[in-house]
Protein backbone atom coordinates (compact mmCIF):
# COMPACT_ATOMS: atom_id res chain seq x y z
CA UNK A 1 0.00 0.00 0.00
CA UNK A 2 1.36 3.44 -0.98
CA UNK A 3 0.72 6.22 1.48
CA UNK A 4 -0.46 9.59 0.17
CA UNK A 5 2.07 12.40 0.22
CA UNK A 6 2.12 13.94 3.67
CA UNK A 7 2.64 17.57 4.60
CA UNK A 8 5.55 18.27 6.90
CA UNK A 9 4.93 17.90 10.65
CA UNK A 10 5.49 21.63 11.07
CA UNK A 11 2.82 22.42 8.48
CA UNK A 12 0.35 20.16 10.25
CA UNK A 13 1.11 21.04 13.82
CA UNK A 14 2.57 24.53 13.67
CA UNK A 15 5.45 25.01 16.07
CA UNK A 16 4.81 21.77 17.94
CA UNK A 17 5.10 18.80 15.54
CA UNK A 18 4.11 15.41 16.90
CA UNK A 19 4.56 11.86 15.77
CA UNK A 20 1.29 10.68 14.22
CA UNK A 21 -0.56 7.57 15.28
CA UNK A 22 -2.65 5.35 13.03
CA UNK A 23 -6.31 4.91 13.92
CA UNK A 24 -9.68 4.04 12.43
CA UNK A 25 -12.46 6.64 12.27
CA UNK A 26 -16.02 6.61 10.97
CA UNK A 27 -16.63 9.73 8.92
CA UNK A 28 -18.67 11.21 6.09
CA UNK A 29 -16.13 13.95 5.40
CA UNK A 30 -12.87 14.11 3.43
CA UNK A 31 -9.75 14.58 5.52
CA UNK A 32 -7.83 16.60 6.48
CA UNK A 33 -10.71 18.99 7.24
CA UNK A 34 -9.77 22.67 7.18
CA UNK A 35 -11.57 24.44 10.04
CA UNK A 36 -10.39 27.99 9.31
CA UNK A 37 -10.90 28.09 5.56
CA UNK A 38 -10.87 31.49 3.84
CA UNK A 39 -12.90 31.23 0.61
CA UNK A 40 -11.49 33.10 -2.40
CA UNK A 41 -13.44 36.20 -3.44
CA UNK A 42 -14.11 34.76 -6.90
CA UNK A 43 -16.29 32.03 -5.35
CA UNK A 44 -14.32 29.26 -7.04
CA UNK A 45 -13.80 27.15 -3.91
CA UNK A 46 -16.39 28.11 -1.27
CA UNK A 47 -16.82 26.78 2.23
CA UNK A 48 -18.70 23.55 1.61
CA UNK A 49 -21.02 24.15 4.56
CA UNK A 50 -21.99 27.61 3.26
CA UNK A 51 -22.27 26.49 -0.35
CA UNK A 52 -24.48 23.45 0.16
CA UNK A 53 -26.51 22.95 3.34
CA UNK A 54 -26.72 19.21 2.69
CA UNK A 55 -22.95 18.85 3.13
CA UNK A 56 -23.21 19.15 6.90
CA UNK A 57 -26.23 16.85 6.94
CA UNK A 58 -25.00 14.01 4.72
CA UNK A 59 -21.41 14.75 3.78
CA UNK A 60 -20.03 12.39 1.16
CA UNK A 61 -21.36 9.19 2.72
CA UNK A 62 -20.19 7.43 5.85
CA UNK A 63 -16.95 5.46 5.57
CA UNK A 64 -14.63 3.52 7.85
CA UNK A 65 -11.28 5.19 7.22
CA UNK A 66 -7.73 4.51 8.33
CA UNK A 67 -6.03 7.81 9.14
CA UNK A 68 -2.87 9.30 10.55
CA UNK A 69 -3.81 11.30 13.65
CA UNK A 70 -1.42 14.14 14.44
CA UNK A 71 -3.17 14.94 17.71
CA UNK A 72 -4.17 18.47 16.74
CA UNK A 73 -7.65 17.93 15.35
CA UNK A 74 -6.60 17.00 11.81
CA UNK A 75 -6.15 13.64 10.12
CA UNK A 76 -4.52 12.45 6.92
CA UNK A 77 -6.35 9.64 5.13
CA UNK A 78 -4.37 6.45 4.62
CA UNK A 79 -7.02 4.14 3.16
CA UNK A 80 -10.76 3.88 2.71
CA UNK A 81 -11.40 7.62 2.56
CA UNK A 82 -13.01 10.02 0.12
CA UNK A 83 -9.85 11.87 -0.95
CA UNK A 84 -8.53 8.76 -2.69
CA UNK A 85 -11.67 8.81 -4.85
CA UNK A 86 -10.97 12.34 -6.04
CA UNK A 87 -12.92 14.39 -3.51
CA UNK A 88 -11.31 17.55 -2.19
CA UNK A 89 -10.66 17.69 1.56
CA UNK A 90 -13.59 19.22 3.45
CA UNK A 91 -13.48 23.01 3.88
CA UNK A 92 -15.20 24.79 6.79
CA UNK A 93 -14.96 28.56 7.15
CA UNK A 94 -14.36 30.34 10.45
CA UNK A 95 -17.98 31.52 10.77
CA UNK A 96 -19.34 27.97 10.40
CA UNK A 97 -16.86 26.76 13.01
CA UNK A 98 -17.77 29.58 15.42
CA UNK A 99 -21.46 28.76 15.07
CA UNK A 100 -20.76 25.26 16.36
CA UNK A 101 -18.49 26.47 19.15
CA UNK A 102 -21.27 28.87 20.21
CA UNK A 103 -23.68 25.92 20.57
CA UNK A 104 -21.10 23.97 22.57
CA UNK A 105 -20.59 26.88 24.96
CA UNK A 106 -24.29 27.40 25.71
CA UNK A 107 -24.53 27.12 29.50
CA UNK A 108 -27.90 25.33 29.47
CA UNK A 109 -30.10 24.79 26.44
CA UNK A 110 -33.69 25.99 26.81
CA UNK A 111 -35.66 24.16 24.15
CA UNK A 112 -38.83 25.67 22.68
CA UNK A 113 -41.00 25.12 19.59
CA UNK A 114 -39.89 26.87 16.41
CA UNK A 115 -42.50 29.38 15.33
CA UNK A 116 -44.24 28.42 12.10
CA UNK A 117 -43.23 24.75 12.10
CA UNK A 118 -45.62 22.08 13.34
CA UNK A 119 -45.04 18.34 13.02
CA UNK A 120 -48.68 17.55 12.24
CA UNK A 121 -48.92 19.90 9.25
CA UNK A 122 -45.34 19.73 7.99
CA UNK A 123 -44.62 18.54 4.44
CA UNK A 124 -41.92 15.95 5.13
CA UNK A 125 -41.87 14.72 1.53
CA UNK A 126 -41.01 18.19 0.23
CA UNK A 127 -38.30 18.58 2.86
CA UNK A 128 -36.55 15.31 2.04
CA UNK A 129 -36.96 15.86 -1.70
CA UNK A 130 -35.18 19.19 -1.30
CA UNK A 131 -32.02 17.31 -0.34
CA UNK A 132 -31.71 15.92 -3.86
CA UNK A 133 -29.89 18.24 -6.27
CA UNK A 134 -31.57 19.04 -9.56
CA UNK A 135 -29.15 18.68 -12.50
CA UNK A 136 -28.05 22.04 -13.85
CA UNK A 137 -29.53 24.07 -10.97
CA UNK A 138 -26.64 24.18 -8.53
CA UNK A 139 -26.77 23.01 -4.92
CA UNK A 140 -30.11 22.25 -3.23
CA UNK A 141 -32.05 25.14 -1.66
CA UNK A 142 -32.90 24.97 2.03
CA UNK A 143 -36.66 25.34 2.50
CA UNK A 144 -36.88 24.51 6.21
CA UNK A 145 -34.66 24.31 9.29
CA UNK A 146 -32.80 21.05 9.94
CA UNK A 147 -31.80 19.30 13.14
CA UNK A 148 -28.29 20.03 14.41
CA UNK A 149 -27.80 16.38 15.39
CA UNK A 150 -29.44 14.28 12.67
CA UNK A 151 -30.60 14.68 9.04
CA UNK A 152 -34.24 15.41 9.84
CA UNK A 153 -36.36 18.60 9.82
CA UNK A 154 -36.20 20.70 12.99
CA UNK A 155 -39.21 21.78 15.01
CA UNK A 156 -37.46 22.92 18.18
CA UNK A 157 -34.60 25.24 19.01
CA UNK A 158 -32.63 26.65 21.91
CA UNK A 159 -33.90 29.97 23.30
CA UNK A 160 -31.49 30.26 26.23
CA UNK A 161 -30.32 33.81 26.93
CA UNK A 162 -26.76 34.36 25.70
CA UNK A 163 -24.25 36.90 26.99
CA UNK A 164 -22.09 36.80 23.83
CA UNK A 165 -22.73 36.14 20.15
CA UNK A 166 -21.02 33.51 18.01
CA UNK A 167 -18.03 35.84 17.60
CA UNK A 168 -17.70 35.96 21.41
CA UNK A 169 -18.73 39.62 21.41
CA UNK A 170 -20.90 40.83 24.33
CA UNK A 171 -24.59 41.25 23.46
CA UNK A 172 -27.37 43.16 25.15
CA UNK A 173 -30.06 41.01 26.71
CA UNK A 174 -32.67 42.78 24.56
CA UNK A 175 -30.85 41.94 21.32
CA UNK A 176 -32.02 39.18 18.98
CA UNK A 177 -28.48 37.80 19.13
CA UNK A 178 -29.02 37.12 22.83
CA UNK A 179 -31.82 34.63 22.19
CA UNK A 180 -30.66 31.07 21.61
CA UNK A 181 -27.34 29.46 20.80
CA UNK A 182 -28.36 28.10 17.40
CA UNK A 183 -29.11 24.50 18.41
CA UNK A 184 -31.99 23.06 16.37
CA UNK A 185 -33.71 19.75 17.06
CA UNK A 186 -36.11 17.40 15.32
CA UNK A 187 -39.01 15.86 17.22
CA UNK A 188 -37.07 12.70 18.10
CA UNK A 189 -33.89 14.47 19.20
CA UNK A 190 -35.91 16.89 21.31
CA UNK A 191 -37.33 13.94 23.22
CA UNK A 192 -33.92 12.30 23.53
CA UNK A 193 -32.18 15.45 24.75
CA UNK A 194 -34.85 15.93 27.38
CA UNK A 195 -34.34 12.35 28.59
CA UNK A 196 -30.55 12.80 28.47
CA UNK A 197 -30.78 16.07 30.44
CA UNK A 198 -29.07 18.05 27.72
CA UNK A 199 -26.28 15.58 26.96
CA UNK A 200 -25.76 15.90 23.19
CA UNK A 201 -23.24 13.04 23.15
CA UNK A 202 -25.85 10.68 24.57
CA UNK A 203 -28.35 11.71 21.89
CA UNK A 204 -25.85 11.22 19.06
CA UNK A 205 -24.82 7.84 20.44
CA UNK A 206 -28.44 6.66 20.60
CA UNK A 207 -29.09 7.93 17.08
CA UNK A 208 -26.11 6.03 15.68
CA UNK A 209 -27.01 2.87 17.57
CA UNK A 210 -30.42 3.02 15.91
CA UNK A 211 -29.07 3.83 12.43
CA UNK A 212 -25.29 3.82 12.01
CA UNK A 213 -25.29 5.23 8.48
CA UNK A 214 -27.95 7.96 8.65
CA UNK A 215 -28.66 8.29 12.37
CA UNK A 216 -26.57 11.42 12.83
CA UNK A 217 -25.49 14.37 10.73
CA UNK A 218 -22.15 14.21 8.96
CA UNK A 219 -20.92 17.04 11.19
CA UNK A 220 -22.70 16.15 14.44
CA UNK A 221 -19.40 15.29 16.11
CA UNK A 222 -18.42 18.97 15.96
CA UNK A 223 -20.88 19.68 18.76
CA UNK A 224 -19.29 17.21 21.18
CA UNK A 225 -16.72 17.92 23.91
CA UNK A 226 -13.13 17.54 22.75
CA UNK A 227 -14.03 17.25 19.07
CA UNK A 228 -11.43 17.86 16.37
CA UNK A 229 -12.74 21.29 15.39
CA UNK A 230 -12.89 22.53 18.98
CA UNK A 231 -9.43 21.13 19.62
CA UNK A 232 -8.11 23.01 16.59
CA UNK A 233 -9.43 26.33 17.90
CA UNK A 234 -9.24 25.95 21.66
CA UNK A 235 -6.67 23.20 22.21
CA UNK A 236 -6.90 20.01 24.25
Amino acid sequence: MTLPALPSPAAIDGEHPRNPSTRIIHTSLAHPVTFDYEPPKDGSHPCQWCHNFTYGLLGLGKRTVEVLDFGNGRYIEVSGGHVAEGHEPSRMCVVCALERIHIMRCAAHRIVHLAGYQVDSFNFAAAYNSLVPIPGQGPPKKINPWCSLCPNPAFFGCSALQTVNKFQEPVNASSRDAIGCGLLLCERCEGLIHAARGDLAQVIMENEQRDFTFGSRADATYLLPGNDMYQFYIGS
